[in-house]
């Protein structure tokens, strides 16, 4: 197992475009100037230019990760420039005098070794850009991968929290009406099982069709509105045609609940709740408002102002993290009346953050 991990280390995708770097190295002179450069193709040019390489490859993988990456930034300067004092000294007074004894390598000269040197430069530069850029996009790939499992598990976190959460509202209701002997009780319960079904079935899906959802919700309606014994009214409008978009589960559970809960805590007989989907080029635009009394009971919103429940919180902290920027959600109070108005683009068929 080891062998092999070592073996795919010595052959990963980095090294190999290195290695075709250096390959574009070496012919693009030929290619573009084929009567000035051929020499560079001769064994002489290639063995030289071959040591450039194992520079390069030396600055690569020892220098920068081991220096420049942990901001020893002195100490990688004055290797780097040992590497090419040394490389320019290989050249020129061994390779050179291998290849070249009579002409290049009779003598060691100050020119000569200035002008490997510059050589030698110039191949460290290029290969170290790359090996930059490679750095940098491997870095960001990870921390947007870490970003990704954080936004999932997070997501899956708040899912988690909206079953628990409806079914202990919905169940203490139930509980309450059984303590009275209500005839409402098999038709709630009944109700909830179907509403816990649907939690089930879509608990692990990031999207469900919208007109599951709707019919979702028209069942939670139907389950709240016998609580209501008669005491007000309560209407559901859908116009568009929501059969081929998807939704995000759940989300708008939490503000048709908060209409009946906030409106049911009050005393009065008139209670209004109004919810509304419109599905129009694409977006959704939700509007639900739901009728309160400011002695009645408590509102949606604390004495800072801030929205308070477990449902209300979860589901913006959700559109956050799945909608990002496509989604504008307002929450308002106007004339003893709780607005919520939400618009979705349902094009949105993923976490947007899982984009960014």
């Amino acid at each position: 197992m080891n062998a092999q991990k070592n073996r795919k280390g010595l052959f990963s995708r980095e090294l190999q475009l290195t290695l075709l770097l250096w390959v574009i190295y070496l012919i693009i002179p030929y290619l573009v100037v084929p009567e000035r450069y051929a020499y560079s193709l001769a064994p002489s040019e290639l063995a030289i230019k071959a040591s450039y390489l194992m520079l390069a490859l030396l600055n690569n993988y020892v220098l920068i990760p081991r220096f420049l990456h942990k901001s020893k930034y002195a100490l990688f300067s004055l290797l780097v420039l040992a590497t090419i004092a040394l490389g320019a000294l290989f050249e020129e007074s061994i390779l050179e005098y291998l290849f070249f004894p009579d002409t290049r390598g009779a003598e060691l000269t100050m020119s000569g070794l200035q002008w490997s040197a510059s050589k030698i430069g110039f191949v460290l530069i290029l290969f170290s850009t790359f090996k930059l850029i490679w750095d940098y996009q491997k870095k960001q790939q990870q921390m947007n991968e870490l970003e990704n499992e954080k936004i999932a598990s997070e997501l899956k976190f708040l899912k988690s929290q909206v079953n628990p959460h409806v079914l202990f509202n919905n169940l203490n209701n139930i509980y309450s009406y059984a303590l009275e002997k209500s005839e409402k009780v098999p038709e709630m319960l009944l109700k909830l099982s179907d509403i816990m079904r649907y939690m089930l079935n879509e608990e692990e899906n990031q999207f469900v069709r919208l007109d599951k959802e709707i019919r979702y919700l028209e069942d939670f309606i139907e389950l709240q509105k016998l609580r209501l014994e008669g005491r007000g009214d309560v209407s559901l409008t859908v116009t568009g045609n929501p059969e081929n978009y998807s939704i995000a589960p759940l989300l708008l559970v939490a503000f048709v609940e908060n209409s009946f809960k906030h409106s049911m805590q009050t005393e009065v007989d008139n209670i209004v709740i109004d919810i509304k989907l419109d599905i129009t080029d694409g977006m959704l635009n939700f509007v639900s408002r739901n009728s309160y009394s400011e002695d009645g009971g408590p509102s949606l919103a604390n004495k800072n102002g801030r929205e308070t429940g477990i449902g209300l919180q979860n589901v913006k902290k959700r559109l956050k993290l799945i909608y990002h920027d496509k989604h504008n959600l307002n929450i308002s109070k106007e004339n003893n009346f709780f607005v919520v108005e939400l618009s979705l683009d349902l094009s949105v068929n993923e976490p947007e953050m899982f984009d960014h």
